[in-house]
């Protein structure tokens, strides 16, 4: 990962992953999983999504599909590409470009 972020002169920086809480459901407006195995852990963490905070990643590209796991594919331009397309989605929804 870091390596592809490097050859796209995408700064890192010191951002870490944590565990989603069930406090994060009110605390935050989306709530976005990469797959179905995250969306169904997310589910059951925030009892349920009553609110439609709840997100799949590609579903701001208008797809149904994961986000290619490059932990299982070794492609990390096709996981780059899905979350170019899939942000690009996001951003126009929140109304940023």
């Amino acid at each position: 990962a870091q390596k592809k972020l490097n050859e796209e002169k995408i700064p890192i920086g010191s951002h870490r992953a944590r565990q989603m809480t069930a406090g994060d459901y009110d605390k935050f407006d989306y709530l976005i999983g990469m797959d179905d195995d995250n969306i169904k852990r997310m589910l059951e963490i925030a009892g349920g999504d009553p609110k439609g905070k709840i997100f799949k990643m590609m579903s701001f590209a208008g797809e149904t599909r994961s986000i290619a796991d490059p932990w299982f594919t070794g492609n990390f331009d096709e996981t780059y590409n899905d979350l170019t397309v899939s942000l690009d989605g996001l951003l126009k929804k929140l109304g940023i470009i």
